[in-house]
């Protein structure tokens, strides 16, 4: 990851190899108005299974977490 010193909320992920298929994900995600922009947000699914496959503590992490929340979100649903 790298971030820009002048606006720290920019941060671009770089890889040396696709990790996986790019046009299914971008199908299922959703654009978000950002002022005078807007910006693709990954579905849960997608997000999870990017996070598995970079594999990092700190994804995993993430991973445990995230799915902690839509356990949470089902279960205030039913």
């Amino acid at each position: 990851s790298h971030k820009d010193p002048e606006s720290p909320m920019r941060v671009v992920e770089l890889f040396v190899r696709y990790p996986m298929d790019f046009e299914a994900p971008q199908g299922r995600s959703s654009v978000v108005p950002l002022r005078t922009t807007g910006a693709r947000i990954a579905s849960l699914e997608d997000l999870l299974a990017m996070k598995r496959t970079a594999g990092r503590e700190k994804d995993l992490a993430d991973v445990q977490a995230l799915e902690e929340i839509e356990r949470r979100r089902k279960n205030a649903s039913a």
